[in-house]
């Protein structure tokens, strides 16, 4: 990955190397380097066993058992990857990170009760430059605070759980609050679950993100919380439902007058009927148009992952960003 770099070839060399002096007991086989670090560690754009296809001649040389790495999430996809002879072990950590029953749950026949890692690489490869723990998880919020998180147990009161949202984190509100025994519904302004997840998982490389909600939703149905889609909560709606409690989880939706950072006035024109927002534009509402351009005001993935989704099918696409350069906040 790096010009001059190690090639297949030359880490078998190096590998014949080592095992003809018996200096080793096993190898990991890895891929790149600290000019590479997007695929030593590679987010949600790579796939399972990405590394495979520079690992696997050196892994298949072996004459001492081999690790090999790459994104495996699942223990189905490791024990395929063991079958076919490629390695004796797998290196699986994300996987882990997000939810540390893995196996556990996999080997009890529970797959679909694993938490999956979505690849994000925000609170895990991210967590390095923020405060102590520094490890953490978007979607395990108990990792890095093992010691000192407490334990799911049942509520001594159970009672009427009202959640107002059906994206990720009403979701994942009332999955809890089911756990903890509380009779629980949901309520959903829209047709359907998952919120904004819903569109982001429809831009290219981005598919993903969305193994979070269908893990939701499957929790849901197990933990026999009553949903309801296409119903906005009011006060008269949680009164009449006899909630006891009422979690509020709505969201947000994209600003539509142009404001994104800081501006005396709003962006003019920001309000015509052609302006869309990200969620529309992965929504499909922009679907068939010949022109866009973009206006990147934030320097983050929004702008690039709607970029990347209508070049699919646009004829002329311009981009504007803040600063001359996009993900400038990335």
């Amino acid at each position: 990955l790096t010009p001059g770099g190690l090639e297949p070839a030359d880490c078998i060399t190096i590998a014949d190397r080592l095992q003809d002096e018996s200096l080793v007991d096993f190898f990991d086989v890895s891929l790149a380097t600290y000019v590479s670090p997007d695929m030593q560690v590679s987010a949600m754009n790579e796939p399972s066993g990405y590394e495979l296809r520079w690992a696997e001649p050196v892994a298949r040389s072996r004459r001492v058992p081999t690790f090999v790495n790459g994104r495996f999430n699942t223990l189905r996809e490791a024990e395929d990857l063991l079958a076919s002879g490629v390695a004796d072990m797998v290196s699986m950590v994300r996987g882990l990170i997000a939810d540390p029953e893995l196996i556990t749950k996999s080997l009890a026949g529970r797959e679909d009760e694993v938490r999956p890692c979505i690849g994000c690489n925000q609170d895990c490869i991210g967590g390095v430059n923020k405060p102590p723990p520094r490890m953490g998880c978007v979607v395990n919020v108990n990792a890095g605070w093992e010691l000192t998180a407490q334990p799911i147990g049942t509520s001594e009161r159970p009672a009427r759980v009202l959640v107002a949202g059906g994206g990720p984190s009403g979701m994942e509100a009332a999955r809890t609050a089911a756990l903890r025994g509380h009779r629980v519904e949901l309520h959903e302004a829209g047709d359907a679950l998952g919120g904004n997840m819903r569109f982001a998982r429809r831009a290219p490389y981005r598919a993903d993100i969305g193994k979070i909600i269908d893990f939701q939703e499957r929790e849901l149905e197990r933990l026999g919380v009553e949903v309801h889609l296409n119903s906005a909560v009011d006060p008269a709606l949680a009164k009449a439902r006899g909630a006891d409690h009422v979690i509020v989880a709505t969201g947000a939706e994209p600003r539509r007058d142009g404001l994104q950072r800081f501006h005396l006035v709003p962006v003019e024109g920001a309000d015509l009927p052609h302006v869309r927002s990200p969620v529309d534009v992965l929504g499909g509402l922009a679907d068939g148009a010949k022109h866009a351009v973009i206006v990147d005001d934030l320097g983050t993935f929004q702008a690039v992952t709607v970029a990347e989704y209508l070049l699919a099918s646009f004829l002329h696409l311009n981009m504007i960003s803040f600063g001359g350069g996009a993900l400038l906040r990335c």
